[in-house]
């Protein structure tokens, strides 16, 4: 029952669309998009890097990005405007006891006006779409630690922490019944669509989506000698995502818990890197997560999983 967006065959008008269901039912049939713009920016980057000494640096950076706008199919929705970004990044790099060590370490902070977002909501006929539309502001700004330890010739180890607080500094999503279940206060903005009134939900001070407060990645390698020509390579890779938004509806079922995931690999190979054969596992916990959770109009709760536990072998070769 998915909808697709297809062309008419009307020979007076080809560029008419229709929305159709999976049963090739037409919905809705939609006139030629007739608005036009011209989207352009300039954008720039400055650096600056001080070496402390030959194995520590320190280095900070201001740069802005930016994102066209567009046009969609949707009645009174049919485009949406350009986005913008500044972004600070300060840091310093460092290498310690003889290269042994790698300790690098970064702050951000990112200024987001106008970032596009995706979600379903109604046009102005009442038509249910996934449309592109605009965030006023929000704010990205958190830390990470990055560490790499050769604590032998044959065993490395590394961890990364990072913290992130990502927020909505300013957010309205404008929807009408019956894509109205949103966990956010609203008010009646007095226009309506397809005769239900439009409510401006405001979730200004909401996370952004698929923003974890803390993330924590953990691995090690060792590398085990057969010989001269081959070596053994076992390798352990576990990460923990703290909980995080999956949706605009902020419903509590598009929470996805914090989790841990672990990796695992073990690979021969040959140690000139001509070949390889390695069997790996992934998802060690063996639990499917929610990945993209999504409240229908009609009340039903959606949502894609991750992968089950997987496993499997691989051969590579270079020639």
């Amino acid at each position: 029952n998915g909808w697709i967006a297809a062309g008419s065959t009307d020979q007076a008008n080809p560029q008419v669309f229709s929305l159709l269901n999976g049963k090739g039912t037409i919905l809705k049939t939609y006139n030629p998009v007739v608005d036009s713009g011209t989207y352009s920016r300039v954008t720039w980057k400055a650096s600056a890097e001080f070496d402390v000494s030959p194995a520590n640096l320190l280095y900070a950076t201001v740069e802005t990005g930016y994102r066209a706008g567009g046009f969609q199919l949707a009645e009174g929705k049919s485009s949406y405007d350009p986005e913008f970004i500044t972004a600070y990044t300060v840091g310093s790099k460092n290498r310690f006891f003889n290269n042994k060590v790698q300790l690098n370490v970064e702050g951000f902070y990112c200024k987001y006006k106008d970032q596009q977002i995706t979600y379903f909501t109604v046009d102005t006929s009442g038509t249910l779409i996934n449309s592109n539309e605009n965030a006023g502001k929000s704010t990205i700004k958190g830390f990470d630690v990055d560490a790499i330890v050769k604590a032998t010739s044959t065993t490395t180890l590394n961890a990364k922490v990072q913290y992130l607080k990502a927020s909505y500094d300013d957010l309205h999503l404008y929807t009408a019944s019956p894509r109205d279940n949103i966990a956010c206060p609203f008010t009646l903005t007095g226009a309506t669509a397809g005769g239900a009134p439009v409510k401006d939900f405001n979730c200004s001070g909401k996370p952004l989506l698929y923003s974890p407060k803390w993330t924590v990645n953990l691995g090690a390698e060792q590398v085990v000698p057969l010989g001269r020509s081959l070596e053994l390579v076992g390798n352990v890779a576990t990460a923990w995502r703290a909980s995080q938004w999956g949706a605009f509806e902020y419903l509590d079922f598009e929470n996805i818990r914090g989790y841990w995931q672990t990796d695992l690999n073990l690979t021969l190979r040959a140690a000139d890197g001509g070949w390889s054969l390695g069997a790996f596992l992934y998802n060690l916990e063996n639990k499917r997560r929610i990945a993209t959770p999504q409240r229908s109009p009609i009340g039903m709760a959606i949502a894609r999983y991750t992968a089950p536990q997987t496993y499997g072998v691989r051969f590579s070769a270079n020639f």
